[in-house]
């Protein structure tokens, strides 16, 4: 209530005008004098003084001292996480299996005779386990022997 019956006076920091305040910390007899002061006068780069990096130093220290840095157990570090791995030694080339159809046809070049051909085809053609097109090439093939042998 006191200070409304008397008018309280400042300079603005600015301008230089005299106007009355309203709060204690006031600089500025206006929003554009305020904003032009800060233009004109720019914050510095926020720094730390030696005493707010005494304190960060000394709470860095008291953080350090309380960690533990004893091991839980010494066997916790006597064995490895992972086990070893050991290359085995390398496998000598094995020769791949034949397929049916290659042994088939092994034993198509070894034919002297037409009942062996036709025994032979006819084992061929009944065997399921051989595609439809293998054993139609390989009747195709047989035919192609047996004219060979003169049949």
């Amino acid at each position: 209530m006191l200070r409304y019956l008397y008018a309280m006076k400042r300079n603005c920091d600015t301008c230089g005008d005299e106007y009355e305040y309203r709060r204690k910390t006031s600089r500025f007899c206006s929003d554009k004098c305020r904003m032009a002061f800060g233009r004109e006068n720019p914050k510095p780069e926020s720094q730390v003084s030696k005493v707010q990096m005494q304190v960060l130093y000394n709470a860095v220290l008291d953080l350090v001292s309380n960690v533990n840095f004893a091991p839980s157990s010494p066997a916790a570090y006597d064995t490895p996480k992972h086990k070893k791995y050991i290359a085995d030694e390398p496998k000598q080339w094995v020769e791949p299996k034949k397929s049916k159809l290659e042994i088939y046809y092994s034993r198509l070049s070894d034919v002297d005779n037409i009942d062996e051909l036709n025994n032979l085809a006819n084992t061929v053609w009944n065997d399921k386990s051989i595609d439809w097109p293998d054993r139609l090439k390989f009747k195709q093939d047989g035919l192609v022997k047996a004219n060979k042998l003169g049949y």
